[in-house]
């Protein structure tokens, strides 16, 4: 059964996403996991779920008992981390005060953004009054 000629609705995929800890543009940092805990009862993503495990793109795990809170886990199958892959959106470039902010983020100096910008002013923009 291939993923690619049937494709999935917009919530069907966040729901396999959101399952393995992807944004639209792939991992998220710092997250790693592959699970889905739903309510047992009128969940409104029952009927997504039951379609995704059909096609084999999700399978069913464990039961929480209900005073335990009720819950269905269900995994992403090997099958649908690639329906995911395939479905992901390139990541937009940083922009030049994004990147500036991320290495100031990264130094770890202990100083306000303010602080090390003038420390540097190599890092400022031309004509930038600080």
């Amino acid at each position: 059964m291939s993923t690619k000629l049937c494709p999935l609705s917009d919530h069907a995929l966040e729901i396999l996403r959101h399952t393995i800890g992807h944004d639209e543009h792939g991992p998220r940092e710092g997250i790693r996991r592959n699970y889905f805990a739903a309510c047992r009862g009128g969940d409104r993503d029952r009927s997504h779920l039951v379609a995704l495990c059909l096609r084999g793109l999700l399978r069913r795990g464990r039961c929480i008992p209900k005073d335990m809170g009720d819950l269905v886990y269900y995994h992403v199958t090997e099958a649908g981390r690639e329906y995911v892959e395939a479905h992901r959106i390139p990541r937009p470039p940083l922009t030049r005060s994004q990147q500036r902010y991320r290495a100031y983020l990264a130094a770890d100096t202990g100083e306000t953004f303010i602080e090390w910008l003038r420390r540097y002013p190599e890092r400022r923009y031309w004509g930038e009054r600080l």
